[in-house]
């Protein structure tokens, strides 16, 4: 006769378990079936000492409940900063509207910077102003320019290239580039690029690529539309 392996009694337990759990998985309605059991099964807990199946899933529930409020909170928060960044936003593009030149465009977009805590310039190929002024030919070598599919650039840059579009770059601080080109008076004329409009910030991972641009995507929009007027009637004026 051929030996029969006896199994010892923690590896029928450890049988008798797997077993146990399978049926609970294959007939979750059973405790439905069987009420009693779910006060009278007694789970061990770590913390609580010996609880019910009804206390722990009042444990699971009150921390799910606690999750969601931390999201609903999280939410919020998020939604009172859009509505502020928001508002802030349409303000200056008022301003822009009202403005009768870029210094008075500068003006405006230096204030919306400060309430955001951020730095801002914005620079054109033919600035009137040789301080802003900035050279296409050195941008066109910037890692900025090398992503020109993008409309807007966001995150890090090269040392070199953050000190051409700013005189004072934050250090491993990130930013928002933002290629201005002209509004085309037809759908069949080509824009042509007049500058940059850039937002720096001293935490690196303040701007990202992942940030939805449409508010930003705007004003350069505009930005588009009015700089070139400005610059006929600052030309005007010079003569």
């Amino acid at each position: 006769m051929s030996d029969i392996e006896i199994p010892t009694d923690d590896e029928l337990l450890i049988q008798q378990r797997a077993a146990v759990a399978a049926f609970l998985e294959y007939d979750p309605d059973f405790f439905r079936h069987y009420p009693q059991l779910v006060n009278s099964v007694q789970v061990t807990h770590e913390e609580r000492g010996t609880v019910s199946l009804v206390d722990i899933q009042l444990t699971r529930l009150r921390s799910r409940v606690a999750e969601l409020e931390e999201d609903i909170t999280a939410l919020m928060s998020q939604a009172r900063r859009n509505e502020t960044l928001f508002r802030q936003l349409g303000e200056v593009q008022l301003k822009l509207l009202r403005a009768s030149n870029i210094t008075a465009a500068r003006h405006a977009l230096q204030k919306m910077a400060d309430q955001l805590s951020l730095q801002v310039t914005l620079r054109l190929f033919a600035d009137p102003c040789p301080r802003h002024q900035l050279a296409q030919s050195e941008y066109a070598q910037t890692r900025v320019a090398q992503h020109a599919k993008q409309q807007v650039y966001l995150g890090r840059l090269a040392r070199h290239d953050a000190q051409l579009l700013l005189d004072q770059p934050p250090e491993l601080g990130s930013f928002a580039v933002l290629p201005i080109n002209t509004t085309p008076a037809a759908a069949n004329t080509p824009s042509e690029p007049m500058g940059v409009l850039v937002f720096a910030s001293p935490d690196g991972g303040h701007f990202q690529p992942s940030m939805d641009t449409l508010f930003l995507d705007q004003m350069v929009e505009l930005l588009g539309a009015l700089i070139p007027k400005w610059l006929v009637e600052a030309s005007q004026h010079d003569e």
